[in-house]
């Protein structure tokens, strides 16, 4: 099924912006610094956090990308199937009287429609 599933698209946003608040942060930390006497360098432990940092955005990222295309190629398969649907004409049963079970099967296909729109929109 090709319905949105889990996270919004505001709520990424919102997460890989607490990740980049973060880089941030962390790129204004000093390179060094001082315990009484003992110098301490912090350049490696700056770099592996925003190392660290970078992969969750890039693993958000990367999920919201693999959840647009599964979405895409749903919506794609979905349209394919509404393609040939709708372009079905209902069909005559005889003496000018419309066969019920075609109609029927337009209708369904229409619904289906309207019930995906919120989804695409």
């Amino acid at each position: 099924l090709w319905a949105r599933a889990g996270p919004s698209l505001e709520e990424y946003d919102a997460k890989i912006g607490e990740y980049k608040a973060q880089q941030d942060a962390i790129g204004e930390l000093p390179n060094t610094g001082r315990a009484g006497w003992l110098r301490v360098n912090c350049q490696p432990i700056k770099r592996a956090l925003d190392t660290w940092t970078t992969k969750w955005i890039f693993h958000f990222a990367k999920h919201l990308m693999e959840q647009t295309c599964e979405t895409i190629a749903g919506l794609k398969q979905f349209i394919d199937h509404m393609e040939v649907g709708i372009s079905l004409e209902a069909m005559p049963a005889g003496d000018d009287v419309v066969d019920v079970s075609s109609c029927l099967h337009i209708m369904y296909d229409c619904h289906q429609m309207r019930s995906k729109q919120d989804i695409v929109n």
